[in-house]
């Protein structure tokens, strides 16, 4: 599992449970709290899963919020 897929399973984690899951925006703190890795290697993930449209960036910066997308989704769950 590379790295990108670790913060897309992280990601999903945190929003499995909600009743629309693409709708949830994830946190910083959340994402931090739940993660093994440091700020500046997830932001590269990020950068990285929004640039094949596994999640979408929103806010300041394009870094305040993350959503997964329905491909997001597809894919952390078939890659299990």
């Amino acid at each position: 599992m590379n790295g990108a897929t670790i913060t897309l399973q992280v990601l999903y984690n945190t929003v499995c449970n909600e009743a629309q899951p693409t709708r949830y925006a994830v946190t910083p703190s959340e994402i931090l709290l739940r993660h093994p890795l440091t700020w500046d290697i997830i932001t590269q993930h990020l950068q990285t899963l929004q640039e094949t449209g596994l999640i979408r960036l929103e806010g300041a910066e394009q870094r305040s919020l993350v959503r997964l997308t329905e491909a997001g989704i597809r894919h952390i769950i078939n890659a299990a």
